[in-house]
């Protein structure tokens, strides 16, 4: 599975890279086969998001480090070394850059966005 990251580097400016993560398999289903799981630990919170089309977060760090999950519509996240990415449904992408100069969050899509925030 991949997933993209946004991270904070030692100068301060934030970044995002793909990453691409071994699953292993597992029992997790009880009296059933084993499945292919990447285990990341607890969750600390599971939120719901609402975002109205032409919303515009404008420049801030992630409150906590958490996945955001798209459901619906589009979000489109610029870092400030200028790198962008978009999450729509079924992106999912880890936020860390809970210092330096953060990054930029609008709806690009014509509806609202819907997601699924976990902060781990």
């Amino acid at each position: 599975m991949r997933y993209n990251h946004i991270f904070t580097l030692a100068n301060g400016e934030t970044s995002c890279s793909l990453i691409s993560t071994e699953l292993k398999n597992a029992d997790f289903v009880m009296n059933s086969q084993q499945v292919a799981i990447k285990d990341f630990g607890d969750a600390k919170n599971l939120k719901f998001c609402s975002l109205p089309k032409g919303w515009d977060g404008g420049w801030h760090n992630s409150p906590v480090k958490q996945f955001v999950i798209g459901v619906s519509g589009a979000i489109q996240i610029t870092c400030s070394d200028n790198s962008q990415l978009t999450i729509s449904e079924g992106d999912v992408v880890l936020l860390e850059d809970l210092t330096g100069k953060g990054h930029h969050t609008e709806v690009t899509s014509n509806e609202t966005w819907n997601g699924v925030l976990v902060e781990i």
